[in-house]
């Protein structure tokens, strides 16, 4: 890695961190639950005195399901009485969103089940992503989604299973009618606290980014993420596609995701192996 690149990502935390760095929120959600609760109670408008945790805020929760090692990271997961929710901080756009919704709820079930348990016992479940950008096109504050009847969409099938997306951009944000809401999507964009939540939220980053020991991994993380950039540039490359690129750092993203880094291993030291991936994930 050159000095310039070296130097890029140490900027990155002279700074207090933007609430969309992933590892960021993680950090401010786990370390302040009542964060945590009051941004569920206003995306899903549940009164905040009916939102009891009953477990910790848990941050890169792992959840792996087979013998061969898949499964999924979840960024923030907790519980309550009932009731499971999974927040995702989703910087960059997703290009297989039905797909990866699919897998993550199918991979939670599974966990939340166990084994003796009867399909009734199933909590509900919310799958929410926070977007600093419009992931459907429609300038739409808020897109929530549940199984309905395509004939009658008045008949829900009853899985308690919805996902959500909080998407800020500058059209959206007008049109978002929950003011509180409507403050934080301003802040995932803007980075510049504007009611009491966001201050609080402004504060408890800046306490995060002030941690020495805890930037210090960060960084180390980010510089690997980097490499791993450059690596997948070198590769997308030599197999001369025309978005050899893009389509080997989606590779790279994807595995890390599914946890095997058996795989991303493999990849990076054989340019053919990755194109075979490549075509098996329909990248």
């Amino acid at each position: 890695m050159s000095q310039n690149e070296t130097t890029a990502v140490q900027q990155t935390f002279d700074d207090k961190l933007p609430i969309t760095k992933d590892y960021a929120f993680c950090k401010v959600m786990e370390d302040n639950p009542e964060l945590c609760r009051k941004l569920i109670s206003m995306i899903l408008d549940i009164p905040l005195e009916e939102l009891v945790f009953t477990s910790d805020v848990q941050k890169q929760k792992v959840i792996k399901n087979t013998d061969d090692g898949k499964g999924i990271r979840l960024d923030i997961m907790v519980k309550t009485t009932g009731a499971v929710y999974d927040i995702e901080m989703q910087a960059t756009r997703l290009k297989y969103k039905g797909k990866r919704v699919r897998y993550y709820q199918s991979t939670m079930d599974a966990d939340l089940l166990g084994k003796g348990k009867q399909y009734n016992e199933l909590p509900k479940t919310f799958i929410i992503f926070l977007c600093p950008f419009d992931a459907f096109g429609k300038k739409e504050p808020i897109y929530r989604f549940g199984l309905k009847c395509k004939e009658y969409l008045d008949i829900d099938l009853g899985t308690e299973a919805e996902t959500v997306f909080v998407c800020a951009t500058a059209t959206s944000i007008q049109k978002c009618e929950n003011n509180d809401l409507k403050e934080f999507s301003q802040y995932m964009i803007t980075d510049k606290p504007s009611n009491a939540y966001t201050e609080e939220l402004d504060r408890a980053l800046l306490k995060v980014s002030h941690n020495t020991a805890w930037r210090q991994e960060m960084l180390t993380l980010d510089v690997r993420l980097l490499d791993e950039r450059i690596i997948g540039e070198e590769i997308g490359k030599e197999i001369g596609k025309e978005d050899g690129i893009d389509s080997t750092i989606s590779l790279f993203a994807l595995l890390k995701e599914k946890n095997l880094p058996e795989e991303m291993e493999k990849a990076i030291q054989d340019p053919q192996y990755a194109r075979k991936l490549m075509e098996t994930y329909g990248l």
